[in-house]
């Protein structure tokens, strides 16, 4: 038996397809001229877009807009001016065919990249190579054909699965993925996941064990991984299966349910979104609202600014599309982890450290107030509440609130309808903002945790890097502090708590936020009906009783371990 890093539920037994990646052969010198070798290489960018574009909308259409981003940022990449005076200096220079230009820039680049040491960075490197070897098929005429050559069930197992090749996955066919590198925070872990597609990244020399044909049975939650399992083994998987089935029939029971513990105890399970496309999603697994919505979508995937009328006609269809539920919209979280080149943000050593987020709206007062003029606009359509990300100061606090008050100003003199009382609250995902959430919390009308960045921050640790990947956990003792003191800070308040990072749709977390008194609940809408069954089948009062013991606890096992079998 291997364990490696569990990503999406699910248990799977069939036969293994491995994916062996063999470099492409091609020439490196080139007997044609330098114009002929850069048109070769201008069609096969077009021809690139092209099919990414292709790719993305079928990524789109089967695991939602946020995935879909991740494509559609690599037309983007192979556009960057920098990687193709890369390509254009080895061409002009070096007398090498376009395929060998491309080697060279794009290995120059995402040695560098990789180089850094940061998050963000080691993803793009990753980026880097998947476009470079497609880029290389295109001219070469060498399509690698390996997951469409999948013509029967089967697990796949890979050294690693790029976005391109993860988008092309057909899940009537693959049942679940198996790499050797990767880590929970990679592309491929957040398209596998919003693809429910049971997947295990980071078991080492996995090719060196298994051949295609292979029996492998593989626990998508646990990351628990067996080849060739004996016959006691696939009895205790098919066994895991069938409770499994039972399991996600229950869930079923759960939808349109209200969100109410054993002792009575309501809260609010909400979804996340990217866009529209995520929307039938929330209302299949009967969200009670939206937690999240990540408004730099609309951003990442257009060539300019979007302005405030295509703005506020998104955010109007959301509110509209919810009724009276509750819209948590965040304004624009860029920088960090997320670029949109016409901004054109200077790159930073740090970018997580850097000019994001809040800060860069403050820092772009026509562009912050395009979108708060849109969404104060469509705050007249539904229960729109506007959230702003990575405070760390109650000045930029009451900056921003002070800009939402002086449009109000301009809309009502304009005569244009808008909610006068729309709640502006905050996320609370910095050391910086936890330790002064009582102070935060006089000054704004909701607090949501955002568990990602907070775990990141709290623990010093890059989520992007394998050497500390031990660190990143919710379940650190420093973390879990910090999470009680913002709720208390907000309850203390009288003002609604909520959490929209990936704490909040664990349900081995699920406990320890019930007994600190969350309300809200936000998540993929795939994991709603999981987290309301958990909830109504727990005791808040119950859980309570454990706070005491939980926050005294001094390792993260001792603290998982003891919120699993609450959980149970």
């Amino acid at each position: 038996m291997h364990r490696g890093i569990g990503v999406c539920d699910g248990i799977v037994i069939s036969k293994a397809f491995v994916i062996k990646k063999e470099e492409i052969v091609f020439e490196l010198n080139s007997n044609l001229t330098y114009q002929e070798e850069s048109d070769r290489y201008n069609q096969a960018v077009e021809k690139f877009i092209e099919n990414t574009l292709e790719l993305a909308a079928m990524v789109e259409k089967n695991a939602g807009a946020e995935q879909a981003m991740i494509l559609e940022g690599h037309t983007i990449i192979v556009q960057d001016p920098e990687i193709t005076a890369g390509v254009v200096s080895e061409l002009e220079n070096s007398g090498v065919t376009a395929e060998a230009a491309v080697t060279a820039a794009f290995d120059m680049f995402a040695a560098i990249f990789a180089s850094m040491d940061d998050e963000l960075m080691s993803e793009r490197a990753h980026d880097l190579e998947d476009i470079k070897t497609r880029l290389i098929e295109i001219l070469t005429g060498k399509i690698s054909r390996g997951i469409e050559d999948i013509a029967q069930e089967c697990i796949i197992i890979a050294r690693d699965m790029t976005p391109s090749e993860t988008g092309r996955i057909n899940k009537d066919i693959v049942k679940g993925v198996v790499t050797e590198v990767g880590g929970i925070t990679s592309h491929m872990a957040i398209m596998a996941k919003a693809m429910e597609l049971p997947t295990v990244l980071g078991i080492e020399n996995m090719l060196s064990m298994v051949k295609t044909g292979d029996m492998i049975a593989i626990n998508g939650g646990s990351g628990e991984v067996v080849i060739n399992p004996s016959k006691e083994e696939l009895a205790r998987f098919e066994k895991l299966i069938e409770e499994f089935n039972v399991y996600k029939k229950e869930l079923e029971v759960y939808k349109g349910r209200e969100s109410v513990t054993l002792d009575g105890f309501q809260v609010e399970i909400a979804a996340n979104i990217g866009g529209l496309e995520d929307l039938e999603s929330v209302l299949k697994n009967t969200a009670e609202g939206i937690g999240l919505f990540r408004t730099e979508f609309l951003f990442m995937e257009r060539e300019s600014l979007p302005n405030e009328e295509a703005q506020f006609e998104v955010y109007k269809q959301v509110a509209e599309s919810l009724g009276d539920k509750p819209v948590i919209i965040r304004t624009l979280d860029i920088g960090g982890d997320k670029d949109v080149p016409y901004l054109n943000i200077e790159k930073e050593e740090n970018p997580f450290l850097g000019y994001r987020a809040i800060r860069l709206c403050l820092g772009d007062p026509e562009m912050f107030n395009i979108q708060l003029r849109a969404l104060l606009r469509a705050s007249h359509y539904g229960n729109i509440k506007i959230m702003i990300p990575m405070i760390t100061t109650v000045t930029e606090l009451r900056q921003t609130k002070e800009i939402i008050e002086r449009l109000k100003n301009d809309l009502a003199k304009e005569g244009k309808a808008f909610n006068k009382d729309v709640d502006v609250g905050i996320m609370i995902e910095t050391p910086a903002s936890s330790l002064i959430a009582d102070v935060l919390a006089k000054e704004s009308d909701f607090f949501s945790i955002g568990t990602n960045d907070l775990t990141q921050y709290t623990m010093a640790v890059d989520r992007g890097n394998e050497k500390v990947q031990y660190l990143y956990s919710t379940f650190e003792p420093a973390v879990m502090r910090s999470i009680y003191n913002i709720i208390k800070a907000g309850k203390d308040a009288g003002i609604m708590v909520g959490m929209c990072g990936e704490g909040a749709g664990d349900v081995n977390m699920i406990p320890f936020l019930l007994a600190c008194g969350l309300d809200e609940f936000s998540m993929s809408a795939s994991a709603v009906l999981r987290a309301r069954k958990a909830i109504c089948n727990l005791s808040k009062s119950e859980m309570e009783k454990e706070l005491d013991k939980i926050l005294d606890m001094e390792t993260r096992e001792e603290i998982f371990n003891h919120l699993q079998r609450l959980a149970k």
